[in-house]
């Protein structure tokens, strides 16, 4: 079925007021968030048709098995508003769905959405609605919903959600990173979208009688006053500390304060709680073991913070052993810290960082997904060491313990091992949740100068205090997280086998694959792909390397000159500290095809491949001697050279090396292209034969008779008697013979008449070349013939036979032979012509004849000698 019939099979549906829903037909964005919902079909009935045009129609619908047909929300009444649009043989769909009872938290969702989304249970849902689509939209026109009338939005093909949410009291430390956004977009409701994408001595203490309330940002209550009076002196205050950190985290916790000279400042144990702390940032698989709250006043200024340990996964682990700080870091691997602004009345988040000395790909999905996963083995190559990640809140950054600035909003820091290859990492996400950043690898060098990959690198920054460092010079990779359908790219320089060029790559699950990015003229056609894990790499290529001034010896076939292209595939491998490569090459020569098949020899350096397979291509090469019009055309074409004459060698070489005839040798040569004089020389050399043999061979190869003619003259030297004769008896025309006489010898007509009459021509023949090569008129055609001792009988049927009237033949012979008129009249009937042609055509007219006689330019063709 056409689109266009689809298209009209739901108009028919809407008017019987049903219509199955299917929604992977529409758009294959729906596939990719499978796992999300249990059905992508629904029937949608009770349709009011809004509109209905040519290309469009809008429906008001309602639906009661909605995506959830097994889900607390089944047979929940949803009500939709529709519109199927036919845009270039697709079916766009936009449906905008709303639950007669809407939940009031994201994670009372059904199925997996719910558990997606319960980090963000601080948000209380007061209005919700599903928008399915099948392109982008940035804004929701609908009249069956006025209150998301030309709300500004996001939306991606699939299915999305949108809605009105109010701050709630969760107690979830996501809200955290929420408050700040209270001043600037109010009080609520607000209008959200998602796309669906998965130690101390004590001297005495005293019980105050009043509650301390510092700056009202934190309060001590039953507080007592401890005295310490050992150096330096420090007082404390004892009690239940309480402190509400944004947005609604009430702590509650027996501690002290302690005095010093620039303040107050305390260290509150809140470990009893840490686990029942809702998961940082949204990452349900991060853990907190530990949890401390530090506050205080110094020199007047008050300052909240927070620390504590992690861990990773779904199963805590059987020992939590408190690891040792790195001394330049001053954390230890899985401890965290958080920093608020405390301005009296109110504290803020400003910068959070947690480090661990390494986290792996798989620990990274388990903090997203809080499950135990198993991926492939290749992606343990991908590790990130002396990891510092941040969150941070002030436009301009802050300092984190490893020496780097972290920016806002999130980002992290460290060395990563790629595919065995050390990489100083850098990245960030925005306030759009999109992250971006780079890598700076270690200039790599392996195989002894086999492969070097190098590039503008600047290593790990000048601040940076971790112990493992990454040198200046390597490459860069470039993260984006929009990047499709790879994050990690990178451009550099490269130096392998031999060859040097701009390459730029991505990773991939087989380790850093890179290409050249453009040919490199004379070796390389098209690109270099490079695979590179750890110390292994692989290598492919198009080879299309010139081969230009290579000789190879035929024997007697003479010298190669060898000008064209080595084509083909080349693989190189390097694996376990050993090299090899193959390759599939061939060469073109004269349209043909010389295959050296499959090669295992070793090609260290890709522009020496040429010379390196010389052995390879010259036994190719014989392959010529095998096509005699192949190496013929060598010849021709200067591709082959000789010791001595080359046109002898090449008589010799069809003579007896292919033991060609005569006329077979004659031939051939001709079909590629040689001239008579140059095939007359190689015959004459190479078969020691006649020159009636030659020019026999010649004219049946198909040489013209002034080509013989020139080879009678030039090479053979015959006279042009001689050549006459020759070419009689070869079989050429008097006419043939006659311009070859006029043209290659430069004889005069009277001269040439008298060859071709004793050669055996008949008057009839001698008159016809000199009416039809000459371009006599019957007079002087008559003039010529007169020098034969032939009658005036012969001359006149001559000439009536060569075509000419009875008028031209009768004043030939009175203008001419000098005949009366009558015996003139009298030698037209007797030759043929009726008494009327005679009486008509005549009388004759005395004029005086002016004879012009045309000279006629032979161009006659080059001949090279060899």
């Amino acid at each position: 079925m056409t689109t266009k019939e689809q298209f009209l099979e739901l108009k028919k549906q809407a008017v019987n007021s049903y219509i199955d829903l299917a929604l992977p037909s529409f758009d294959e964005s729906f596939n990719q968030i499978q796992n999300l919902f249990d059905y992508f079909s629904f029937a949608i009935e009770n349709i009011s048709i809004l509109s209905n045009t040519e290309d469009q129609l809008r429906l008001k619908a309602f639906s009661t098995d909605f995506l959830f047909s097994k889900t607390l929300f089944k047979n929940e009444s949803v009500l939709i508003d529709i519109e199927f649009t036919l845009v270039d043989d697709k079916i766009e769909l936009l449906a905008i769905c709303k639950l007669n009872k809407a939940s009031s938290k994201l994670s009372d969702l059904p199925g997996v959405i719910g558990d997606l989304l319960k980090p963000l249970d601080f948000l209380e849902i007061s209005d919700l609605v599903y928008i399915i689509t099948t392109r982008d939209l940035l804004t929701i026109n609908t009249d069956v919903f006025p209150e998301y009338n030309a709300k500004s939005v996001n939306l991606k093909p699939g299915i999305n959600l949108a809605g009105f949410i109010n701050l709630k009291n969760s107690g979830n430390v996501v809200s955290l990173i929420t408050q700040p956004l209270g001043p600037i977009v109010g009080e609520g409701p607000y209008f959200m979208s998602w796309n669906m994408k998965n130690e101390i001595d004590i001297d005495f203490s005293l019980k105050l009688p009043k509650d301390i309330d510092i700056e009202n940002l934190f309060t001590l209550k039953e507080p007592a006053l401890i005295i310490k009076p050992v150096y330096p002196a420090q007082v404390s205050l004892d009690g239940l500390f309480e402190i509400q950190l944004p947005p609604s985290i009430k702590v509650s916790v027996f501690g002290e304060f302690s005095y010093a000279i620039d303040g107050v400042r305390g260290k509150f144990n809140l470990d009893n709680v840490a686990e029942k702390v809702p998961a940082p940032f949204g990452y349900p698989g991060i853990h907190l073991t530990t949890l401390s709250v530090l506050a205080g006043v110094s020199n007047g200024i008050a300052n909240v913070g927070a620390e504590g340990s992690f861990y990773i996964g779904p199963d805590k682990p059987d020992s939590l052993k408190t690891k040792s700080k790195v001394s330049k870091f001053g954390i230890a691997s899985n401890q965290y810290k958080f920093i608020f602004d405390a301005i009296p009345g109110k504290i803020t988040p400003k910068f959070f960082y947690m480090y661990l000395d390494k986290l792996t790909l798989e620990e990274y999905i388990k903090a997203l997904s809080n499950k135990e996963v198993n991926l492939p083995a290749f992606l343990d190559k991908i590790a990130i060491e002396q990891l510092m990640f941040h969150w941070c809140e002030t436009p301009t950054g802050e300092p984190k313990p490893d020496g780097t600035i972290g920016m806002p909003v999130f980002g992290l820091s460290g060395i990563t091992n790629l595919f065995g290859h050390r990489t100083f990492t850098e990245l960030n996400v925005n306030i759009s949740n999109d992250s971006n950043g780079k890598l700076v690898a270690d200039p790599i060098d392996i195989g002894d100068g086999l492969l070097k990959i190098t590039g503008n690198g600047k290593g790990t920054p000048e601040k940076y205090k971790g112990a493992t460092k990454v040198k200046p010079g390597g490459m860069e990779f470039a993260f984006n997280s929009t990047g499709n359908p790879f994050f990690l790219s990178f451009s550099t320089k490269i130096e392998i086998l031999g060859i040097s060029g701009e390459i730029e790559g991505e990773v991939k699950e087989n380790g850093i694959i890179g290409s050249v990015k453009s040919s490199i003229p004379g070796i390389i056609k098209n690109e270099l792909k490079l695979n590179l894990n750890e110390s292994d790499f692989e290598v492919e290529t198009s080879i299309y390397a010139g081969i230009s001034g290579l000789r190879i010896s035929m024997g007697k076939l003479g010298t190669l000159k060898l000008d064209t292209y080595l084509e083909g595939g080349f693989n190189a491998q390097y694996l376990n500290g050993r090299y090899s490569n193959k390759m599939n090459l061939h060469f073109m020569l004269l349209g043909i095809n010389f295959d050296l098949g499959e090669l295992e020899i070793e090609v260290l350096d890709l522009k020496k491949i040429v010379k390196i397979l010389e052995d390879e291509i010259s036994r190719a090469v014989q392959k010529l001697a095998d096509d005699i019009l192949a190496w013929l055309t060598a010849t021709i074409e200067e591709l082959i050279e000789f010791v001595g004459d080359k046109l002898e060698q090449i008589g010799k070489a069809l003579n007896e090396t292919y033991q060609k005839t005569l006329e077979d040798g004659a031939k051939l040569m001709k079909q590629v292209g040689y001239q008579a004089l140059q095939v007359g020389e190689a015959l004459q050399k190479g078969y020691d034969r006649t020159g009636q043999e030659i020019v026999n061979a010649l004219k049946s190869a198909g040489y013209l008779a002034e080509e013989a003619g020139e080879v009678l003259k030039d090479v053979l030297k015959s006279s042009g008697d001689a050549a006459a004769q020759v070419l009689r008896t070869a079989g050429y025309a008097t006419d043939e013979i006659g311009r070859t006489l006029k043209t290659v010898y430069g004889f005069q007509e009277t001269q040439i008449v008298e060859i071709l009459k004793a050669i055996g021509s008949t008057a009839a023949e001698i008159g016809n070349f000199l009416k039809n090569v000459s371009n006599f008129s019957a007079q002087k055609t008559t003039e010529i013939l007169s020098t034969l001792t032939y009658s005036n009988d012969v001359i006149a049927q001559t000439l009536k036979g060569i075509g000419f009237d009875v008028s031209n033949v009768g004043e030939a012979l009175i203008s001419v032979l000098k005949l009366p008129e009558d015996a003139a009249k009298e030698i037209l009937g007797k030759i043929g012509f009726s008494a009327p042609e005679i009486e008509i055509k005549f009388p004759y007219i005395k004029a005086p004849e002016i004879y012009i006689k045309v000279p006629e330019v032979y161009i006659k063709p080059p001949y090279i000698k060899f």
